[in-house]
This record gives C-alpha cells, sequence and structure tokens, in this order.
C-alpha cells in the first residue's frame, strides 16, 4: 500500500498493509498471540494498530486502541479510536463478543445449577464443600456462584459471602 501522505512511518510498515473494499487497511503481516498485528521497530515490537492510528497524530497514551470496523487487522486511522478498559469491555458486549453463563469457555457449571447451589445454600444451609461435592466442582466455584461473584446475570436471591 502507498503511504499516507501524513505518515511518519517507514514503507516498510505500509508494504504490510492491504486495502480491503470494506475500507479496511488489513494488516499482512506477523501477528501477537491475541491476532493483532505486530510490527518491530526501533527494535522493539508495536501494535500495527497504535503505530498507525498514534502516526494519524492522534494521542495514545494511557488508552487503548479500538476498531469501529470490528476488524482486528485493520490499521486505517479512520477505522480507530482511543478509549479506556471499560470501553473495550463495553464495545465487546455491545457487540455480542463476551460470552457469558455456560457459554463461555471456561464455564464449569449451567444457569440451572447455579440457581440450585444457591438455593441448597440459602434454603438448607449446606457447606459449600458439599455443595461442591454435589457439582463435581470446586468450593471456591460454588462460593463465587452462590454469593453472586460469577454468574451475576443468573436471577434470584444470592447467599451471603461468609463462608
Amino acid at each position: 500500500m502507498t503511504p499516507p501522505s501524513y505518515s511518519n512511518l517507514p514503507a516498510r510498515f505500509w508494504d504490510k498493509v492491504e486495502v480491503k473494499d470494506s475500507g479496511c487497511w488489513e494488516w499482512q503481516a506477523g501477528l501477537d498471540s491475541n491476532g493483532y498485528g505486530q510490527f518491530h521497530l526501533n527494535q522493539r515490537k508495536h501494535l500495527s494498530t497504535r503505530l498507525a492510528l498514534k502516526d494519524s497524530g492522534v494521542a495514545i497514551e494511557g488508552f487503548l486502541v479500538l476498531h469501529k470496523c470490528d476488524n482486528r487487522l485493520c490499521v486505517n486511522a479512520k477505522h480507530l479510536y482511543t478509549g479506556s478498559h471499560q470501553d473495550n469491555m463495553n464495545d465487546a458486549m455491545e457487540r455480542g463478543r463476551l460470552m457469558k453463563g455456560a457459554t463461555h469457555v471456561r464455564a464449569t457449571l449451567t444457569e440451572e445449577q447455579v440457581v440450585a447451589i444457591r438455593k441448597e445454600r440459602i434454603s438448607n444451609g449446606t457447606k459449600y464443600k458439599d455443595i461442591a461435592a454435589m457439582f463435581s466442582v470446586t468450593k471456591d466455584v460454588v462460593w463465587k456462584a452462590a454469593t453472586g461473584l460469577t454468574w451475576k446475570h443468573v436471577e434470584g436471591e444470592r447467599a451471603s459471602h461468609v463462608r
């Protein structure tokens, strides 16, 4: 890709970018472990999105670089903006990228089990370790689910935080 007229980045940065019909400028080179482009500059690795947005004149220090286009490979400054971690989480939730409940990759319970755990603890006063044995999970998993530290979206009464 031909570098934008404002760019101070080396031409080798823009050689790694392909313009798509969508308007996205997609990074075509190395990626980090999260699937975001990375570029070596001044003997350091940098996220390509951060370099591209900073190169366009936007102050990025202390902020995350977020995508309007929801394409993590895009380095088009018109598709990027700065925000906080909370802004990033809100954006991910609005776009349906955050999994919760039983669909979460690390979930060990279902919503129905959480309801049963809370009922068992509140109604019967069953110890967390005994409930954990009933559901084949750890005591900590049960305690967090029962008290609402996890599974916040599950409605109903929650147990007290006292272990």
